[in-house]
């Protein structure tokens, strides 16, 4: 029954983000990714990097991870949450952490 209240809470969360044009990294689960053609991933509300090689970067927040799988990666930045890899983006896959109470 829990999870029925937090996904219910966090679905309006998500509407009033969107109705207001609050971005998601002000959350303390959201990330916004941004893609550059197949080359550049942004990432802001980045709490930290899991894994980092030359195929694989897994960026965290509290509640979802973004990972990025593809060739010749190289990390620019790591500012303030705000992230930037170049290399050749292959697929981007979001995976949203579920709560454990």
């Amino acid at each position: 029954m829990r999870e029925k209240k937090y996904s219910k809470r966090y679905g309006i969360i998500e509407k009033l983000t969107d109705i207001l044009d609050i971005p998601s990294s002000v959350l303390p689960w959201g990330m916004d990714v941004e893609i550059h053609s197949d080359h550049d991933v942004f990432v802001d509300g980045c709490k930290s990097i899991s894994e980092y090689t030359k195929e694989k970067v897994v960026f965290c927040s509290r509640k979802m991870k973004v990972v990025a799988e593809g060739d010749d990666f190289e990390l620019y930045t790591f500012s303030d949450g705000r992230v930037k890899v170049s290399g050749r983006v292959k697929t981007i896959t979001l995976v949203r952490e579920e709560e454990n109470d």
